[in-house]
Parts: structure tokens; C-alpha cells; sequence
């Protein structure tokens, strides 16, 4: 993986800055994915500045396409800034080859992962609910079977989309394959429509969508920096007493959550983008430093920056009787690995000396907007193998050309 200290500059950010030819050399005294003092790889820079040959050539020496900026866009959505459509079809090329990649590593892992846990089989019921009178019976739900078997996981559902907020119903199931079954590889996952008889491959080797330039161009640009926080405290009564419900039969005690907060930045862009000629070398000046740190440098002129920043306010329950703790650190320890701050849970499993056979978690609700909120529990929990024919897919059913979508 790429190292992401910190520099004022390094010679591959000077030389991109000063339209100066790149020379291997240069890798000597940094490696090609170091930030500078505003949080941004050269590679970052290249695009800008929309120079195609050094783009190709830090892509050709390692650039991770990845890598998000101090501003949390990585190097697509700097591409698509461009509005240059021969620099967004090769980030877009570069990225699915790179993601491909660390996609079989988490594979591996997620695999593993899986065999390690018990199988089981469960109900996880899911509903959208609203203080506004009667509303809450006119949204929807849905029971989700979610069955595990050795390294291989299936969920089952009955809202299988969403057409213009209108619900489309059926009986579809996604299915994820830890190792290799019949026609399909490990790490595919695959959507079954059982109404329609046909079979989708949604992730796995070769499963690149096609990019549609056309839309892209006429979209602006969102990412979403988030961080897993996980303040938790014990939710009380309006008398002060501890908060304890029935859930499915089992007594739980409820917490208030504050599980993670989240930033969207949009970048809205102006119509015609001119190529600029170039950064001029004081960006690395010490008072232009002091002046622009905090600055999105990126920036071009006419294009706004709007940050909307959000932190979840949500509610759980745990009781005994759902999956256990001990079940549920071998997950833990998995997302540790490739996600960022997930080695909070094991803060509040401590803090609360909540012991393995606990369930984690049997219920919880997290607020979608000011009136909407998503409830979400689990029933009927079985340590079980479920049986081995639910991962096969009937003759009959279609596998579709996914490349077409």
C-alpha cells in the first residue's frame, strides 16, 4: 500500500507544479503516492492540470488511483472535474484494475472470515417509520432470510427495488460465494430475480460497468468522508431509569448511539472548464502556505465547494438471544483490518462488560431524515448449517450479460 506522509513538497509534486519532465530518479527521495503540505498526491495534480503523459506515466510507476485527497475525492472524481473525457476514461480504467486488486485481497480475507463463524440462519426484519399519523403503514418493510453456509452467504428479500419512490416488490436473492460453485468464482456476488428467472453478477473478476461518459459529464461531484466514532450511553426513562424492552421475546437494555458522523462535499462545476496552463511555483511559499492550508487548491475558478456535514443520532438494543458477542468480534476483527476506527465496538463492549453470550446487536434505529427513521431487528436466530442447495442456481434460470448495464 501506498505511504500517505505528509511533505511541503516532494520533487514529483515540484516537477508536475512546473511542468519539469518526471524522471525515475525521483523516486529515490519519495514515493509516488506522498501527500504534500495540502493534502494532495501529485497524482491529483496531473489531472488538474489535465497533462495526459504524466498522468501515464505516474499510473505506469505505481500511482494508487485510489487515494483520496485531504478533501476526500480520489482520482476519478478529480478526472470527472476535468471534463476532459480522454483523462476520465483512463482514471476510470486505472481505478477498476487497481480496485480489482484489492478486491481478491478482501476476498481472501472475507472468506476466511466467514468460514470462521458459526453457519446460521435468521430473520432480519426491516421497516420505515414515521411519527406522522398513519404513516409509518404506509411505508415500507421487508423480512430478509439471511442463511450462512461455510464460506458462502445468501440473503433473501421481497422489495427487490425502487422505481421513482415506487417499490418494486418480488423474490430476489443476493447471493455471496466465498469459494469457487459450479459456474461461479469466489468472490462473486450475484443477484437471482426468482420472478423473472434470471441471474446478475453485481462484483467479482471481470465485472466492470461500462462507463457512460454522456451522464458523467453532465453530473457534479459528491464524496463522503465519514469516521466510525461509536459514543455510546445507556438510554434512560423521563423518570431517569435505565431503559429496558422486549424485543422478539428477549428483555434488552437500550443505549443511545452516536455511531459515526459524516461530511458530503459537492463540487459544483461551471460548464466550460479551461485547461490550465500552469500551478504557479509560489503554492509552496511559506506565507502562500499559511494563507491556503485549509483551502481546496483544486479549486478552478466559478466552481463552488458546499459541505454538508451530519452526525447519526441512532438508538440500539442488546439482550441475549441474537448473535453472540464472540461471533460477532470474529466480524469485528475482519472490518479492523480494512476499515478505519471499527476497533471502537471492542471499547464499548468492554466499557459495558458485556460478556459473549450477549447478543449484538438485536435491534437498532438510525434516523434517515427529520420525521424518517430505519428500525431494523433480528429473529428467529439459529446456529444452524442451513442446507447446501440454497447456493445453487436452477438450469433454468438466465445469466445476463453484465457488461451491458
Amino acid at each position: 500500500m501506498a505511504t500517505q506522509q505528509l511533505n511541503k513538497y516532494t520533487p514529483v509534486h515540484w516537477a508536475i507544479i512546473n511542468n519539469i519532465p518526471l524522471k525515475e530518479e525521483m523516486l529515490h527521495y519519495c514515493n509516488i503516492n506522498d501527500f504534500d503540505c495540502y493534502g494532495i498526491p501529485g497524482l491529483h495534480y496531473a489531472i488538474h492540470m489535465q497533462n495526459i503523459e504524466v498522468i501515464q506515466w505516474l499510473f505506469s510507476h505505481g500511482a494508487d488511483p485510489l487515494l483520496r485527497n485531504k478533501n476526500g475525492f480520489n482520482a476519478f472524481q478529480e478526472a470527472v472535474c476535468t471534463r476532459n473525457e480522454q483523462i476520465i476514461k483512463i482514471t476510470y480504467e486505472k481505478t477498476y484494475n487497481y480496485y480489482e486488486t484489492i478486491y481478491d485481497e478482501r476476498v481472501i480475507d472475507g472468506a476466511q472470515t466467514l468460514n470462521e463463524l458459526h453457519d446460521f440462519q435468521f430473520t432480519l426484519h426491516w421497516e420505515l417509520q414515521t411519527w406522522v399519523p398513519l404513516g409509518t403503514y404506509l411505508l415500507p418493510s421487508d423480512n430478509n432470510v439471511i442463511r450462512k453456509r461455510g464460506k458462502n452467504l445468501r440473503l433473501d428479500m421481497n422489495i427487490i427495488g425502487f422505481n421513482h419512490y415506487t417499490v418494486q416488490k418480488g423474490n430476489g436473492s443476493l447471493i455471496f460465494f466465498g469459494e469457487d460453485k459450479n459456474q461461479f468464482k469466489k468472490g462473486e456476488v450475484i443477484f437471482v430475480n426468482h420472478n423473472e428467472k434470471t441471474v446478475t453478477k453485481l462484483c467479482g473478476c471481470g465485472t466492470q460497468r461500462k462507463l457512460k461518459i454522456e451522464d458523467v459529464l453532465k453530473t457534479n461531484v459528491t464524496t463522503m468522508k465519514t469516521k466510525i466514532i461509536f459514543d455510546c450511553k445507556e438510554a434512560k426513562t423521563m423518570l431517569g431509569y435505565e431503559r429496558n424492552e422486549n424485543v422478539n421475546g428477549v428483555n434488552c437494555k437500550v443505549y443511545n448511539v452516536t455511531p459515526f458522523w459524516a461530511e458530503l462535499i459537492t463540487r459544483e462545476l461551471p460548464s466550460i472548464i479551461q485547461k490550465p496552463k500552469h500551478f504557479k511555483s509560489k503554492i509552496y511559499d511559506d506565507e502562500y502556505i499559511q494563507l491556503h492550508i485549509k483551502d481546496n487548491i483544486l479549486l478552478r475558478k466559478n466552481e463552488k465547494e458546499i459541505l454538508r456535514k451530519k452526525t447519526c443520532q441512532a438508538e440500539m438494543w442488546i439482550g441475549k438471544g441474537s448473535i453472540e458477542l464472540s461471533q460477532f468480534r470474529i466480524l469485528m476483527k475482519f472490518l479492523s483490518k480494512n476499515f478505519d476506527n471499527f476497533n471502537t465496538f471492542e471499547d464499548f463492549f468492554e466499557r459495558n462488560n458485556l460478556t459473549d453470550d450477549f447478543g449484538f446487536p438485536l435491534q437498532f434505529k438510525i434516523p434517515l431524515a427529520f420525521s424518517l427513521s430505519v428500525v431494523a431487528n433480528i429473529k428467529d436466530y439459529q446456529a444452524t448449517s442451513p442446507n447446501e442447495e440454497i447456493f445453487e442456481i436452477p438450469k433454468a434460470y438466465n445469466i445476463l450479460d453484465f457488461t451491458k448495464n
